[in-house]
């Protein structure tokens, strides 16, 4: 059985489109156009979801860096697509994968750079096009499917190295276990 099936369920997707569409109405223009792209591409990724085979895609392992959809989200959750690192050993055959996104290090108003926020944790110029910091407060579990590449093993992947991997893996056992010994 279908939504278009069931007739008090297709009325309750109307009535949340005509009201998602409102709110969209009432958005600024950067943020309803970044809204609707990130719809659609939800609705693609709905739509390719009962095909998805994480078989089909390269096998990711504990440091490679990945490019991810992370979507729209709120407040201020990363959003958008962002450059990410694995932190787990994971199976081809897992659906999900855990990350830690990154973001920029741009400089402050006066050139030097910013100072790091609680969470990050500086890695350098890992390749990507200046100074990055892991956003270790951000961690994620993510479906495959919203990995834009490396998808297949033509596409070049970057890793972290082990000293980078150390930083991350010491900023992880502070943000769980805070000031706590393990």
């Amino acid at each position: 059985m279908r939504v278009m099936d069931d007739p008090e369920l297709k009325q309750q997707a109307a009535d949340a489109t005509t009201y998602l569409c409102q709110v969209i109405e009432q958005m600024d223009l950067e943020t309803g156009r970044e809204y609707v792209n990130w719809l659609v591409r939800s609705a693609d990724y709905m739509r390719s979801a009962p095909g998805f085979s994480p078989m089909n895609l390269v096998r990711y392992q504990l440091g490679d860096v990945i490019y991810v959809d992370f979507g729209f989200n709120v407040g201020s959750e990363l959003r958008g697509p962002h450059w990410a690192v694995v932190i787990e050993r994971n199976s081809r055959a897992n659906p999900c994968v855990i990350v830690v996104p990154f973001g920029s290090r741009k400089p402050g108003p006066d050139g030097s750079p910013r100072p790091l926020r609680s969470g990050e944790v500086f890695l350098g110029d890992i390749g990507l096009g200046g100074p990055t910091v892991a956003k270790v407060d951000q961690i994620r579990v993510i479906s495959k499917q919203r990995i834009i590449r490396p998808r297949h093993r033509s596409q070049q992947a970057h890793a972290l190295c082990a000293c980078q991997l150390r930083l991350l893996d010491e900023a992880l056992r502070h943000l769980i276990a805070g000031s706590r010994q393990m």
